[in-house]
């Protein structure tokens, strides 16, 4: 396992969020999603070795997936 800022089901925001908005689940690193065999940890580029697929419900209770950078984000619990 390589070395991670997060894991899976940590509570983040954006670095330029506020209280205000809506905290994001750590859903896992793109390096952990890539089929195993098919790439190696070494092969992916930095910008992919720091991906990481964060989920969240907005005011209305829809659903929401989007990629991030960890460095991008900050762990709030």
């Amino acid at each position: 396992m390589q070395d991670t800022k997060f894991k899976a089901g940590d509570v983040v925001r954006l670095n330029s969020d506020t209280e205000k908005n809506t905290p994001m689940t750590i859903s896992a690193y793109y390096w952990e999603t890539v089929k195993q065999g098919l790439f190696t940890f070494d092969l992916l580029t930095e910008e992919e070795k720091h991906k990481v697929k964060c989920v969240w419900r907005d005011k209305e209770d829809v659903s929401h997936t989007e990629w991030f950078s960890d460095k991008a984000l900050t762990i709030i619990s």
